[in-house]
């Protein structure tokens, strides 16, 4: 376990360095207008002071959340392909069928919306081709039937993965929100009093972290085929930009609800 929080720390760190070669180093006079204006209480040079020690969240500090996103693609790929698909086919008692493609049959009778192509094309196709028109019926069936098995697996895996890491971040939030107690949690007051000067919590730096790299990994897994591809990748953006703001204007304590 040390050995994985060696690695990952040092690979958090190199990627901290890649953003500031490409300029990504935002100071949080960048991003003025999301804080109070100045004022006797409040100087945005002095946040800038504080980020700069490494006592403020920077934009920098957001690294490992792209190692989180990299480790979490990787363990839903080899899960998916290892254990998922498989118990997928055995929950659902699917069976597939063995199928030959047929490339020059799907490119000219493709599945249109999901659906089997309409018999007037199938028979144009059989007379044009010279072809059995039961043999070519018998392989649209055996096709469509895969490609309802495979949506099926997907969405079982896709629930599936969804569960687990879910699960996992609840045990995560159950840590650091609850061991020990943080008084705001029960009193949402104390979510905003002293804001921007929040005494930062390791613990709730690494579950936004966790989160962020998490909906990171999601917008990258999204079907664009699927029928609400647009409102999940639109979805996975907006609470992308939210986390990130929550993050670097030291609003985590409120920004945990995301």
């Amino acid at each position: 376990m040390d050995q994985f929080a060696s690695a990952f720390n040092a690979t958090s760190v190199a990627v901290e360095d890649l953003m500031v070669r490409l300029g990504l180093d935002f100071a949080p006079s960048a991003y003025a207008f999301l804080f109070p204006p100045d004022s006797e209480q409040f100087k945005i040079a002095d946040v800038d002071s504080f980020a700069a020690q490494g006592v403020f969240p920077s934009f920098k500090s957001l690294a490992p959340a792209f190692v989180c996103c990299a480790l979490f693609s990787f363990f839903r790929f080899v899960f998916h392909h290892l254990f998922f698909k498989r118990l997928a086919y055995a929950a659902m008692n699917i069976k597939s069928e063995p199928l030959v493609p047929n490339p020059d049959l799907d490119r000219n009778l493709p599945s249109i919306n999901k659906k089997k192509p309409a018999e007037e094309k199938v028979l144009e196709y059989c007379q044009r081709k010279k072809l059995n028109s039961h043999d070519v019926n018998a392989y649209l069936r055996s096709r469509y039937k895969n490609e309802c098995n495979e949506r099926s697996v997907s969405k079982f895996v896709e629930a599936f993965w969804r569960c687990l890491f879910y699960t996992v971040f609840v045990i995560v939030a159950y840590y650091t929100f609850l061991n020990p107690p943080q008084p705001w949690v029960e009193d949402l007051r104390g979510c905003w009093d002293k804001w921007p000067f929040h005494t930062v919590i390791p613990a709730l730096l690494t579950y936004h972290h966790v989160q962020l790299g998490c909906y990171l990994h999601q917008l990258l897994w999204t079907e664009v085929s699927r029928s609400d591809a647009f409102e999940m990748i639109l979805h996975h953006i907006v609470t992308i930009f939210l986390i990130t703001t929550s993050y670097v204007i030291n609003l985590q304590r409120i920004g945990k609800y995301l």
